[in-house]
């Protein structure tokens, strides 16, 4: 679908010591996190599929809440006023899809894509907003693959095999969108890796042995190196004032359709979806510079037999048989049921003067 794709797998780095609990689900930000520039700590990026569930604290992580009056905002576009977001104020939690919690954090139920956008817990008594409750919900695609797992050096080789080659793309391709990328949208991307907070610490493991693990979440860094003024669509304007977005954002498929239909798995195998005919042409597998395999794909479009417009119509022509099968039917059995009451052919003979089969009795008395 994007030439992303093939790096949305999740990467899982090991380590042997031990820290609190962190749900996938539930998102916080670190008091004491790494700080690169203002703008690249507006928001943390929340990945959020749709349908699932999320819950962003309002307070940073393994922190209380101070029982102070907080109030959640959310803004659908990045510098648009924020609007106080209303919860659901059915008795029964279970019928409310948007929840603030007794701790002040916020739960989402069934994400869709109105979910888009940025989100702040804001205490109403302060004048400055708390930089460690900003956060932005993101749309990806779903991923049903396994996550690569491993240690540190695991994870430099899967970067180095993977990652690599793909941001060199990013910076030489002569492709459609990514020229436009880079020329016209004044944009640098970066592929990196961003690491979520460690897990439950496991402490029973086999030799004795401590584990804690995290997941490793495949980035887009952004970074404007121009001016562009035609800021309208949503979409645009996110890549250009945010500083990263997921790999698997279906936001970089909305604004870069020419991006891959193709994309390998972790056991080298070549998928393509929803192929155009810029897929078509020979393609070549080599294993340390042997051919192993060359197939040529020849895109062919779709026959109308095969389109929606054949169901359409045969739904309509199910309508119409529906109606007139019955009816023929009908027509038949009443006319089996009155069909003594017809006037028969030698009545019609005898109307019009003659006599049925009278040449054909003279011939039989001649013979």
């Amino acid at each position: 679908m994007m030439i992303f794709y093939k790096v949305v797998k999740l990467f899982t780095v090991i380590t042997f010591f031990c820290d609190v609990v962190y749900s996938q689900n539930i998102y916080c930000r670190e008091r004491e996190r790494l700080v690169s520039t203002k703008s690249a700590d507006l928001f943390e990026l929340v990945d959020a599929t749709l349908g699932s569930n999320i819950t962003l604290k309002c307070t940073f992580c393994d922190e209380v809440d101070d029982g102070q009056a907080k109030n959640w905002f959310k803004s659908d576009r990045l510098g648009t006023k924020a609007k106080e977001l209303t919860p659901g104020m059915e008795n029964d939690r279970e019928f409310n899809r948007i929840v603030v919690n007794n701790d002040h954090s916020l739960s989402i139920f069934n994400v869709s894509m109105p979910d888009r956008g940025v989100y702040y817990c804001r205490n109403l008594e302060m004048k400055e907003i708390n930089m460690g409750t900003n956060y932005y919900i993101d749309i990806i695609d779903t991923f049903s693959g396994e996550p690569e797992t491993g240690n540190l050096s695991d994870w430099k080789t899967y970067y180095e095999e993977f990652m690599s080659p793909l941001n060199k793309l990013l910076l030489e391709s002569e492709g459609y969108d990514f020229v436009h990328a880079r020329q016209d949208l004044k944009l640098s991307m970066e592929l990196y890796t961003y690491w979520e907070p460690f897990s439950k610490c496991l402490c029973d493991q086999p030799g004795g042995k401590r584990q804690k693990k995290k997941r490793g979440l495949c980035r887009i860094k952004l970074r404007r190196n121009g001016t562009y003024d035609n800021t309208d669509d949503a979409d645009v304007s996110y890549v250009l004032k945010g500083h990263e977005i997921s790999c698997r954002s279906r936001r970089l498929e909305q604004i870069f359709p020419g991006y891959s239909h193709m994309y390998v798995d972790s056991f080298n195998i070549l998928y393509l979806v929803n192929v155009t005919n810029e897929e078509e042409g020979n393609y070549t597998c080599q294993v340390d510079d042997i051919q192993m395999q060359r197939i040529n794909i020849f895109i062919v479009k779709k026959s109308k037999f095969l389109s929606g417009e054949l169901t359409r119509h045969m739904g309509y022509l199910g309508c119409i048989l529906l109606l007139t099968v019955p009816c023929y039917f009908a027509g038949l059995t009443v006319t089996w049921w009155r069909r003594r009451t017809f006037e028969s052919y030698e009545d019609y003979m005898k109307e019009k003067g003659k006599i049925p089969y009278e040449e054909d009795d003279e011939m039989e008395t001649l013979l």
